[in-house]
Parts: structure tokens; sequence; C-alpha cells
């Protein structure tokens, strides 16, 4: 970079936010991380780290912190709760879109979800796929990355996540005798994806599965 590029970061304090503003900060960015009023921050202070207090329901209010910036990461999801789904994933990416155009940002790296390709998609996968339309139509340099099932650090992480998707879904699609793969993906791969995608020109307008060259059965996650 011939200058220090500001990436602005939604949903900032999750499994993969987390990781994304680390990575981010590695590869020389700037950051400038969204997190809810009073909720403690997950990183260590940081020169090119700011911490924007506010949320999805509200991030108009964020116009002025993300005037400046090259692009904005949207990680933000709210999973179960119907209501809740509907305000920060269709309404609240509607919104970022606004506040993106009122403070003249124009690169989107917006995280989705697999969940939007089944055919039972439960509330998740349905306001996910709402938001990949408003994404697709905003007028943005966009990209849409949709990782499987991610998993870190602690061990207990992918029975978290495994957990956190089915009971996202109406009921559990085990088909056959369950032998059905699943490509989980390590966390700091998804970050690393992210932040490549910031600059890359030929992504712009294309989305992107994320997923482990390893495909595991739906018992064998399990097991894991």
């Amino acid at each position: 970079m011939l200058r220090q590029e500001t990436i602005f970061v939604t949903g900032a304090s999750g499994l993969i936010g987390k990781a994304t503003v680390r990575y981010l900060l590695e590869k020389g960015y700037a950051v400038k991380a969204l997190l809810r009023s009073g909720s403690l921050s997950p990183f260590y202070a940081h020169k090119n780290l700011r911490i924007v207090r506010g949320s999805m329901e509200e991030i108009l209010n964020c116009v002025s912190e993300m005037r400046g910036c090259e692009a904005v990461v949207n990680l933000a999801a709210n999973q179960y709760h119907p209501t809740e789904s509907f305000v920060v994933n269709v309404k609240g990416v509607a919104e970022l879109i606004e506040a993106m155009k009122k403070s003249k940002v124009t690169r989107l790296i917006h995280i989705s979800t697999l969940a939007v390709r089944l055919a039972h998609k439960g509330v998740y996968g349905k306001t996910k796929s709402q938001a990949d339309d408003l994404v697709r139509k905003s007028g943005l340099d966009w990209t849409i990355l949709r990782p499987s099932l991610v998993y870190g650090e602690d061990p207990k992480t992918i029975f978290t996540t495994i957990a956190a998707f089915v009971k996202s879904l109406p009921f559990v699609p085990v088909l056959g005798n369950g032998e059905q793969p699943f490509r989980p993906v390590w966390v700091e791969d998804v970050a690393e994806a992210i932040t490549r995608s910031v600059n890359n020109l030929k992504s712009f307008g294309k989305e992107y599965d994320l997923g482990s060259k390893e495909a595991l059965t739906l018992f064998q996650l399990i097991m894991y």
C-alpha cells in the first residue's frame, strides 16, 4: 500500500470479526471496529485500531466514522430471533449501504452464509438471502463471501458453530445416512480471504463460497 488504508468492520467482536481485525492490522491496514456501546473490547490497544461504538440498528450514525475509509467489511449478523434477524441482517444492511453512499465509501465486502442455498433456509438463511439481494443491487463495488462452518483455536468452537448452524434451521437436514459432506473452514483462512478481497478488482461483483479442501460428513463433524 502506498498509503495506509482504513477499513471499517462491523460485527468486529465475533469469531470471524476478531480474526479479521487482527489480520488487517498485521497487513498494515488501519481499522475502525464497530462494537456495541457498553461491550468490552476483545482487542489489545493498537495504534492503528479505533473502536467505534454503535450497532447495525444505528449504523446511519456512523457516517462520519466511515468517511475516508477504503472499504467496509460487513460481518454483523443475528441468527436466531426473527425480528432481530430482520433488523440486523436486512434493515441493517440497507442502512449500511445508505451510510456508505453518504460517506462516499464504494467498496463493500459482505459476509453471507451457505444457508442461503438451502431449500429450507430458516430465519437466518432467509434474511441473509434478502441482504445479499440488497448488496447486489446497491451499485457499490461489492464482493459476497459465504464461509462454510467456521472454527477457531478453541476446540469447543467447532461444536458451538455446528450447534448455532443447526439452531438456525427449522429442522436438521440429515440426508440418507448422514454422510453428506461439509467443508469446515479455519477462521484465519476466512480473515485472509476477506483481507485479500479488499483491493482485488477481480472480485468486484463476484460471490465466493469458502470451505476447506477436505470434506467431512455430518457424523464426522459431530464426532470431531
